[in-house]
């Protein structure tokens, strides 16, 4: 019950940092537009809502990674079999970030805008946003 109200803690805490967007959300060639798409390049990406939630946390968190925990929280809040497996968690979102991937290339052949880092996550390349700084991790639960 504690990794429940943790994960639940984080979910909100993800959301209070992020915020509402005014507007459109513009980072280099992304934009996250108020009606929920997602455009890169002036591109639309046809993403499913979770996949819309996963790249928002990215762009929304760059230049820090993002555990495979914080994203698997963003559509996995309760108790559900895969939860309790590590191995089922890191694959549903290695599976789900391929398809963002493969989405976004099918816009733009040469997208390499999402990089993964093992034991860290997935974040937004820093070449993507010029001059952008490195980051933090961002970790699900909590570590000190």
């Amino acid at each position: 019950d504690d990794m429940l109200r943790d994960l639940g803690e984080l979910v909100q805490t993800i959301r209070q940092q992020a915020g509402p967007p005014r507007g459109d959300v513009v980072r280099g060639a992304l934009t996250l537009r108020q009606d929920g798409a997602v455009l890169w390049k002036d591109v639309e990406v046809p993403l499913t809502p979770s996949e819309r939630a996963i790249v928002k946390l990215l762009a929304w968190n760059f230049p820090q990674f993002v555990s495979c925990d914080a994203i698997y929280a963003l559509g996995h809040v309760g108790p559900d079999e895969a939860a309790a497996d590590e191995d089922r968690r890191r694959t549903s979102v290695r599976l789900a970030v391929r398809n963002i991937r493969r989405k976004f290339r099918d816009c733009d052949p040469p997208f390499r805008g999402i990089q993964s880092h093992r034991g860290l996550g997935y974040g937004w390349k820093a070449g993507v946003w010029r001059g952008a700084p490195a980051g933090q991790v961002i970790h699900w639960p909590s570590k000190p």
